[in-house]
């Protein structure tokens, strides 16, 4: 079992005490200081890892900052919070976990090999399952729709690492699969990269006028996969559908 599904089975199967329940119901309303006071109760005062994804899930920004530093070192967890996070729309605390996943991969790096090496290494065993990860977040965004988020991840600061390994046009081909025509319209405004040629641009642009679902929504992205497929997008035996679970 992956890190990764081993916090979900936790959260999953999770049962609390009376004293554990009033501190997830202070996570709840990111009351930090009634979270503090009931932790004076416990031995050592910090919140389990189970807790702190209750506090990503439900956007609890004030506790995840106070009890984060315990975990800073594990950029697993730091990433696994980040998806919660995303998949429940908190998009704040989404990007403030890739801020802290990239911080303590990258101390887990220098300590690793003295400085040595940079973050873009993709030998590293730790950091491929790290770009993985964020690699994973992209597709999350786009079978939830999850827009703001996935364009910041595209155009944004980190954008290189979020890149690898898929492309733009497999994301594409994500959304319209799950009918999130929102996004595949926002995605074709920032265009990025270029990656659109102009014919493939006016079939997503016919694509996005409608809404389809069953039977129509197959056709649809058969439509969008032909597209790429006539550009001859070298990337596209990478496919989503051999890559992403």
């Amino acid at each position: 079992m992956s890190f990764n599904d081993s916090l979900r089975h936790s959260m999953q199967t999770f049962i609390a005490s009376d004293a554990e329940w009033a501190i997830l119901r202070h996570i709840a309303r990111d009351d930090e200081v009634a979270v503090r006071n009931a932790l004076q109760q416990r031995n050592p005062p910090r919140l389990s890892e189970t807790e702190l994804g209750q506090a990503a899930t439900h956007g609890s920004m004030k506790v995840l900052n106070m009890y984060v530093d315990d975990f800073y070192e594990d950029f697993r967890f730091c990433s696994t919070l980040a998806e919660m996070a995303l998949t429940s729309g908190n998009f704040a605390i989404f990007e403030w976990g890739v801020h802290r996943t990239m911080d303590a991969a990258l101390v887990t790096d220098h300590r690793a090999k003295n400085g040595k090496r940079t973050r873009t290494d993709m030998e590293n065993p730790e950091w491929k399952l790290w770009f993985d990860a964020l690699a994973y977040m992209t597709v999350v965004a786009a079978r939830a729709g999850q827009t703001e988020a996935l364009i910041w991840m595209l155009t944004g600061e980190y954008k290189e690492h979020f890149r690898n390994p898929f492309p733009e046009f497999c994301l594409y081909t994500e959304a319209t699969n799950h009918a999130q025509w929102e996004t595949v319209r926002c995605m074709m405004d920032h265009n990025v990269e270029g990656i659109l040629s102009p014919d493939t641009q006016r079939v997503l642009l016919a694509l996005t006028k409608e809404s389809f679902v069953g039977e129509d929504l197959k056709a649809a992205t058969l439509v969008l996969e032909n597209a790429f497929d006539k550009e001859g997008a070298e990337n596209k035996n990478s496919s989503l559908n051999a890559n992403i679970p």
